[in-house]
């Protein structure tokens, strides 16, 4: 006797239902998101994730160097991992030698950044319609041309200061020193396709961003309400 089949369940989610909405974008487009350290693209990235699949480099990049991973491996390999004292990666210490000496910098991304491209390829290639991914270096590395477009998320360099300090607990020295290292963001503007002005409200800032999926054509009345309310990020 043959085993009744039983019907398939439906992912009604809001992440399924926001990616069913930007699927059905009649043409695949994707969107880098960049901008300097403490411009907001984080928060951007957020916002945007309510909308259409998102995904970010920086989180790509903390996966590959899980502990046993293959970025944790390859640093160890190379002898250039720091651990702290609980076995994990000393992300802090990491991230101060890589800013104050440059041929270290070079080393640990020669041997991360291809690793963090294959996997952000790998996830642009199963997205359909528009998709967008957060890159925090992305015209200092020259991957404009992997994206259709790029929306640069652009605050006063004072303001940038003040985030760094207050939410990462960045030094203003370290901070300018760290900023002086990236493009102006004068230059990521005139090589972007479009500008975020994070420099007033969560509210403003996600108008802006809604005019733009409007305008590349993402019918926002077809996402589920959480979409439809400005001014509240996910968890």
């Amino acid at each position: 006797m043959m085993e009744e089949k039983k019907p398939e369940q439906k992912d009604t989610s809001a992440t399924a239902q926001r990616k069913k909405a930007a699927s059905a974008h009649p043409q695949k487009i994707r969107i880098g998101i960049t901008g300097s350290m403490g411009s907001g693209k984080s928060t951007a990235g957020k916002i945007i994730s309510r909308y259409i699949p998102f995904n970010d480099c920086d989180r790509i990049n903390s996966d590959l160097l899980q502990p046993g991973h293959r970025g944790w491996k390859a640093l160890e390999k190379a002898g250039l991992l720091i651990a702290d004292d609980k076995g994990g990666l000393d992300r802090k210490a990491i991230a101060d030698r890589m800013f104050t000496d440059p041929k270290h910098r070079k080393k640990i991304e020669g041997i991360l950044q291809p690793m963090i491209l294959e996997e952000m390829e790998a996830w642009l290639d199963g997205q359909d319609g528009l998709c967008a991914v957060e890159v925090p270096l992305l015209f200092e590395c020259s991957l404009q041309d992997r994206f259709d477009q790029v929306w640069t998320v652009l605050c006063p360099y004072e303001k940038a200061l003040e985030r760094l300090e207050l939410g990462r607990h960045i030094p203003p020295e370290q901070a300018k020193a760290r900023l002086a290292v990236q493009y102006s963001p004068q230059k990521k503007a005139e090589l972007s396709s479009a500008i975020l002005y994070n420099d007033d409200t969560l509210e403003n800032l996600e108008n802006q961003i809604r005019i733009l999926l409007e305008k590349n054509g993402l019918d926002l009345d077809r996402l589920p309400a959480l979409a439809n309310k400005p001014g509240s990020l996910p968890e």
